[in-house]
């Protein structure tokens, strides 16, 4: 689905609305004064909407669970391999040994991505072949990554934009 917001767009996954039939009707733009708002939101596990919600909310790109890329098609790709760094990889074993992207970094601006899955490690030696990817065990990454967020725009020592200069 593309949300469209002051002149721009943004794409989410199916798996962010988590169902048929969801969207998101509007994506706000980032207020410091809603921060403790976001941070109440951040503390209880009861209030889904807004942690749905929260992510969209802020200009800050959000991706989750991503399609898996390979290295190879990272290399071959000269934007992607002239903007971004390549710090980490994996190997699939079940797919030939095949490696994946884990993490980038952008060569010029402060951006990374990493592939981070908590919820994981609660199924680690379990009996069940697959992780559950159900809402509630991914809640734990949105956690995550929406503190981080958060704690990146309050930060003293947050990258300026040159123009402002």
């Amino acid at each position: 689905m593309n949300v469209e917001q002051e002149g721009g767009s943004i794409k989410l996954g199916p798996e962010v609305g988590q169902g048929k039939g969801n969207k998101v009707e509007s994506v706000a733009i980032f207020d410091p004064h809603d921060a403790e708002e976001d941070h109440e939101a951040l503390q209880s596990s009861l209030c889904v909407q807004q942690i749905r919600q929260l992510p969209g909310k802020h200009p800050l790109a959000y991706s989750h669970n991503r399609k898996h890329l390979l290295v190879e098609e990272f290399l071959n790709g000269s934007q992607l391999r002239g903007e971004w760094k390549l710090p980490a990889t994996a190997m699939l074993p079940k797919a030939n040994f095949k490696q994946i992207v884990e993490a980038v970094e952008h060569t010029r601006f402060p951006f990374s991505e990493i592939q981070f899955h908590p919820e994981k490690a609660l199924f680690q030696n379990s009996a069940q072949q697959r992780t559950p990817h159900s809402f509630l065990l991914v809640l734990p990454s949105w956690y995550i990554a929406t503190a981080v967020g958060l704690f990146a725009r309050c930060s003293q020592s947050a990258s300026r934009d040159e123009r402002e200069k």
